[in-house]
């Protein structure tokens, strides 16, 4: 057992030497998985806190607690990763829950609560609306008392100095991407004030954070967004689980350095409305979907080049057999060196992962993996183990089927140079066969169930039916497949003389060509069904679209609440459009009963769809046109308006002569009231936005964008917006997917097409003797290469249909549903009818017509003319 193991290995390190080319390749092919495995499961694991960490970005290095407003009695875990508000408080014991809303809330109540000698500090949330260099943001602001030593340990200093005054600031480090670190000098409105940046500091162990840090009366009072106090406690001996529950009693969340590192002994549960982990699911569906057909892709990617080895030892295999090597033997030196080369590249691969995520841990576009956490770099060891196991174990399963072909070795054919006879098991073409037909029951059985209203059980059927079924697709397109190139070869008899011989070789040896085209199918019919579920839910998105705007209108809108800004929203309107008439829409500052715009002839003109006379001289003597017809009595609007706090405004009724009028474009204003009635009855009105009618002037989207643009430096949500019906949101990730797909299958069929011309010398050395031209050589190539691709590609999209449109129908009709979704007989859980499927035409010309001729073209010209 020990010699014939040493032989193997020997013979395997021998035959990993001689072709190294192949080796090298089959080892990046398991390399490069294993590697981003190792540097995603070791970044996810980093991106979690230890306790320690934990408590000091909570709490600095300093406090012992930190206590965070919650309202009403609390109830949280002791590690205060999860509260909610005590509902049974409310409902039985009001008296203790009206406490709590009414518990201490200042700094000076909340140390009398406190023992003696108990330190609190006061650390307080906010927003702004800051002007940086460019656009207006919306950043998160704190405000703390950097002179406190319970603020050490909260934030690092990287560059700069630490605010001195009410108008000094810091920001963190992430902020230099938008041009703002120390010397910069930011604009907050509503009151635009100045804020100079004096330094940059960064939050333990995060990065992605975009905040600004000043002293206490820097933000609050001054920006029109609410804010929120948390206290920093410094408490003599600590707080206790017991003193925790007693701050949840007065409506607050505590976080205590003391219960977090001694946990309490007691169970603490909490009844929390907790979204359903179906939906966390199914949005990582299609990286479930990746993650699992990727061993199968590194399998028969990497099948053909155990193959070409394999062939081109078949005189060494035969000598081995000849001196008394069994078939055990022989299958042992194939395994051998697949395990060899599995395990030097699970390896290699893990150390180049942990060199990746140690080396680039600081790198800016790692900081967004976990939401800007990048704790200390923490290796999961079995994680990785496991990792470098599969990885091991795939590169032997790829070496399965030559390994048993090497067993099969004929010594005598192979010494007298005839080829081993080929062994063609009809029963894995039945097999193949069911497992076609129990995928597509698996994909479509979900379906079935959604229309006669059963709920559907996501840990039995959701995803984990999906992924099945597209396993189970998979395989048994691995098992048709070498019938699929049977068939092929049998009706290409009226082929040119280089199509009919590449497809009659491929036909020959089936074992060779399938896995390549096996390959082909499977990212194939993965880019198709990604494809269909997009283009199902953007033709559904497309029927289910209503208008926001008649078509071809402009609309040009900035943020209500800052009039100020309005001038310069007209200003750069009229730089973008100058040619075109702007008409103003106004509203009542009041509050009233029946919204209505205020504005001229020309937003009636918009709203009507064509010039009325008749209506635009009757608004032109101040009365309101009126397009529901339910809203006037006796020729009069009757509007009742509300005064606004502090406005010295009494509540009464405003009664508008108006007349009724049928609009072609109701979205536009359902009440148009004139300026001179607002003006005549002193009522305040403001500005809500701009619009363009189509007649004056179509909007270019080139005009959009930059007009998008200029209003995003003028306000936060400027916006300029141009009806153009219905516009599908872009798919980075199928994007990326097509792409791997066509990458993937070309790799896949240049590899085969190597082992073709590996394995075809002889008979491309007939053809040379017979008097064929030397370019007769490259046009088999191309014609191999094509039908490779074509037909793995060809087969792959059909075979993607099906997943694809189960998947399609099930989200559009709702069918996934949470565990205690209660369905009640003689009803539907969802409408099955109006489903709506889309063809991803681009994904499958791609695959069936682009990839095939880039193929052809690429092996065609890499491939030498003459044989050597």
């Amino acid at each position: 057992m020990i010699a014939r193991l040493r032989l193997a290995l020997r013979l395997a390190r021998r035959g990993i030497w001689r072709g190294r080319g192949r080796s090298a390749l089959i080892m990046a092919l398991v390399a490069l998985p294993v590697a981003a495995a190792v540097v995603l499961a070791t970044n996810d694991e980093s991106g979690h806190f230890s306790t320690e960490e934990r408590l000091t970005q909570l709490l600095g290095t300093t406090a012992n607690a930190r206590l965070t407003l919650g309202g009403g009695v609390m109830h949280q875990l002791p590690d205060g990763t999860q509260w909610t508000t005590d509902q049974d408080a409310f409902i039985e014991n009001h008296e203790a829950y009206e406490r709590a809303d009414q518990g201490p809330r200042t700094r000076k109540a909340i140390l009398a609560e406190l023992p003696s000698g108990s330190r609190a500090m006061p650390l307080v949330t906010t927003s702004v609306d800051t002007y940086t260099p460019g656009e207006e943001s919306l950043f998160g602001a704190q405000e703390l008392d950097f002179d406190d030593p319970l603020a050490a340990g909260l934030f690092e200093l990287v560059d700069g100095r630490l605010p001195r005054a009410p108008d000094e600031i810091v920001v963190t480090r992430d902020m230099d991407v938008l041009g703002v670190a120390a010397g910069s000098t930011l604009e907050v409105r509503p009151n635009h004030r100045r804020l100079h940046v004096v330094g940059t500091v960064m939050q333990p162990m995060i990065r992605a954070t975009w905040m600004l840090i000043g002293r206490p009366g820097t933000f609050v009072g001054k920006t029109r967004w609410s804010k929120s106090d948390d206290y920093l406690l410094s408490v003599p001996g600590g707080m206790s689980w017991e003193e925790v529950k007693r701050w949840n009693a007065l409506g607050w969340v505590v976080w205590s350095r003391q219960v977090i590192e001694h946990p309490p002994a007691e169970k603490v549960t909490l009844k929390l409305d907790a979204p359903s982990a179906d939906d966390d699911r199914w949005s990582k569906a299609p990286w479930v979907l990746v993650w699992s057909m990727l061993p199968i892709e590194v399998i028969l990617l990497a099948s053909p080049a155990f193959v070409i080895g394999a062939r081109r030892r078949r005189g060494e295999l035969a000598v081995v057999a000849v001196q008394g090597g069994s078939r055990s033997t022989l299958r042992a030196v194939v395994l051998a060196e697949a395990l060899v080369l599995g395990g030097t590249a699970a390896l290699a691969g893990a150390g180049i992962g942990l060199g990746m995520t140690a080396a680039f841990r600081d790198i800016r576009i790692l900081w967004y993996v976990n939401d800007g956490v990048i704790a200390s770099l923490k290796v999961p060891w079995v994680t990785l183990l496991a990792i470098v196991a599969l990885a091991v174990v795939t590169c032997v399963a790829a070496a399965l089927v030559p390994a048993v072909q090497a067993g099969r070795t004929d010594a005598a054919a192979v010494l007298a140079g005839r080829r081993d006879p080929v062994r063609r098991p009809r029963a894995l073409w039945w097999l193949g066969l069911i497992l076609l037909a129990l995928g597509a029951a698996m994909c479509v059985a979900t379906v079935n169930l959604s229309k006669i209203g059963r709920p559907v059980d996501s840990a039995v059927l959701g995803l984990p039916a999906i992924v099945a079924g597209v396993v189970c697709t998979q395989l048994g397109l691995l098992m048709v497949a070498p019938a699929v190139v049977s068939v092929a070869g049998r009706v290409s008899g009226r082929l040119s003389l280089a199509l009919r011989f590449a497809v009659r070789d491929a036909a020959r040896n089936r074992h060779r060509t399938a896995p390549a085209i096996a390959a082909v199918m499977t990212v194939a019919a993965a880019a198709c069904a990604l494809g269909v579920l997009y283009e199902s839910g953007t033709a559904a998105g497309r029927h289910a679209y209503r208008a926001e705007l008649p078509s071809g209108v402009t609309r040009i809108q900035a943020d209500e609440h800052l009039s100020e800004d309005w001038p310069a929203v007209v200003s750069a309107a009229r730089a973008v459009l100058p040619t075109a008439r702007l008409i103003e829409v106004r509203k009542s500052v009041n509050s009233v009963s029946n919204e209505f715009s205020v504005g001229d002839e020309g937003l009636l003109r918009l709203a009507l769809g064509h010039e009325d006379p008749v209506l635009t001289a009757a608004l032109g003597q101040g009365k309101a046109v009126v397009f529901d017809p339910s809203l006037v009595s006796g020729g009069v609007l009757t509007i009742n308006i509300q005064p606004y706090t502090g406005q010295k405004l009494k509540e009464r009724n405003l009664r508008i002569p108006a007349v009724v009028a049928h609009a072609s474009r109701p979205s536009i204003a359902s009440v148009i009231v004139p300026p001179e009635a607002m003006r005549k009855e002193r009522l305040e009105t403001s500005p809500v936005c701009l619009y363009v009618d189509p007649a004056d002037h179509v909007t270019s989207p080139e005009e959009e964008e930059r007009l998008d643009r200029m209003l995003q430096t003028i306000s936060r949500r400027g916006d300029a917006y141009v009806e153009r019906g219905y516009r599908p949101g872009e798919s980075p990730f199928l994007r990326w997917a097509t792409a791997v797909a066509c990458v993937i299958a070309l790799l896949a069929t240049l590899l085969a097409t190597a082992l073709v011309l590996a394995d075809t010398r002889r008979d491309l050395r007939t053809f040379a003797v017979v008097g064929a031209s030397p370019g007769v050589r490259r046009r088999i190539a191309a014609a191999e290469a094509g039908f490779l691709a074509l037909v793995g590609g060809a087969v792959g999209v059909v075979a993607g249909l099906g997943p694809g449109l189960a998947a399609a129908w099930g989200s559009q009709t709702q069918l996934w549903f949470p565990k205690d979704t209660e369905v009640f007989a003689g009803t539907s859980p969802s409408p099955i009818r109006g489903v709506t499927f889309g063809m991803p035409w681009t994904i499958a010309g791609l695959l069936v017509v682009i990839v095939p001729l880039v193929a052809a073209l690429m092996a065609g010209m890499v491939t030498r003319s003459r044989v050597r």
